[in-house]
């Protein structure tokens, strides 16, 4: 932590971002990552991204004991542009929740955005103050082009009689683009419209649609892959557990499996303990064990911290301050992890979405 003043001064430098709003020793500083092959310019070095487009915003507000003196820490919140434009889009057909003044729509966890009976659009993060901070010009001006862009996307999308098709691309391994939510094709032509190239690789909604479509996905989860989750999680010893963190292991198992497999003073033979995880992996609906496909792959956090982010023990938000706690908060890894994240989340939101 560091004083409001130095806050102001390194955090434009550290994250590659700008300041937008200021009152006091609060602040919100902002950025519009484009997606692709970019490369953002940090105080670490330069980052390369190789995920869809996100706004970034870093936030400072009063944190800690104050006694010594005012203390500024951060937040952070990776938000993909296809949730800005479509957040927007609902807002001015007036869908959204109703608050005082204005209306709100949630583009993540402890972020949204809202707008005012006058019409004025707000970021609106979830800051002590909870105070909204209205979008200047120029950054209404790139929603503007991404609402264009969305509009685009939507009018390329077909309803079949069967799902809701977009045939601009395929899955890497050839498939076509379909699924029975309207919101995630969406996204993926949204996604398509703003880079010259869309590849699996480039991660984002079509990316995890890819793993979703190309990859076989059944109820019964694979049994090697079974095996190995529990082979490694076996490797780490409960001891070296935070406490905090063993109760959330806990209450993750008990949420979704028959039995305990993993804990203090549990010696559960490795089949057994694979057969109940694979029972327990049966509960979870294809979104998110696609999700958990995704996490497991990407992130090597083991199975239980995954999983209780989907049995709902910890939010997504959680999630990232536990695999980065060994990161800096402007570090290339970090910001990674959470861009990541952050399509993750939506990933489930969007597959699982019926309107």
């Amino acid at each position: 932590m560091a004083s409001d003043d130095f806050m102001l001064e390194i955090i434009p430098t550290d994250f590659g971002v700008e300041l937008i709003w200021n009152d006091g020793p609060e602040a919100l500083f902002a950025a519009l990552r484009q997606g692709g092959e970019e490369v953002i310019k940090t105080a670490g070095g330069p980052c390369e991204m190789h995920t869809c487009g996100v706004w970034h915003f870093v936030g400072s507000e009063p944190d800690g004991d104050q006694s010594c003196g005012r203390q500024t820490g951060i937040r952070q919140w990776h938000v993909p542009r296809f949730a800005v434009a479509e957040a927007v889009d609902h807002l001015r057909l007036g869908h959204g929740k109703k608050i005082d003044g204005g209306m709100l729509r949630k583009v993540g966890e402890r972020f949204a955005i809202g707008m005012n009976d006058e019409g004025i659009v707000h970021w609106w993060p979830s800051t002590r103050s909870g105070r909204p901070v209205p979008i200047s010009p120029g950054m209404l001006s790139l929603v503007e082009a991404d609402l264009k862009l969305l509009y685009s996307a939507r009018s390329q999308v077909a309803d079949t009689d069967s799902a809701f098709a977009y045939d601009r691309i395929r899955t890497a391994a050839g498939h076509e683009i379909r699924h029975q939510s309207r919101r995630l094709v969406e996204a993926i032509a949204f996604e398509r419209a703003t880079l010259p190239e869309l590849e699996a690789g480039t991660f984002g909604i079509y990316s995890a649609f890819c793993t979703y479509r190309d990859f076989d996905m059944p109820t019964e989860m694979p049994d090697d892959l079974m095996e190995s989750l529990v082979a490694g999680q076996r490797a780490h010893e409960t001891g070296d557990v935070a406490a905090e963190v063993m109760q959330i292991f806990l209450e993750t198992q008990r949420r979704l499996l028959s039995q305990l497999i993993w804990g203090t003073d549990l010696d559960v033979p490795n089949p057994e303990a694979s057969r109940i995880l694979a029972d327990g992996m049966r509960k979870l609906p294809i979104e998110k064990r696609v999700q958990f496909v995704l996490m497991n792959g990407m992130h090597e956090a083991g199975y239980l911290l995954p999983l209780a982010v989907l049995a709902g023990c910890i939010t997504f938000e959680q999630y990232v301050q536990y695999t980065t706690q060994g990161f800096a908060p402007d570090s290339c890894e970090e910001q990674g992890r959470r861009t990541e994240m952050a399509f993750i989340s939506l990933y489930g939101e969007l597959a699982a979405a019926t309107e």
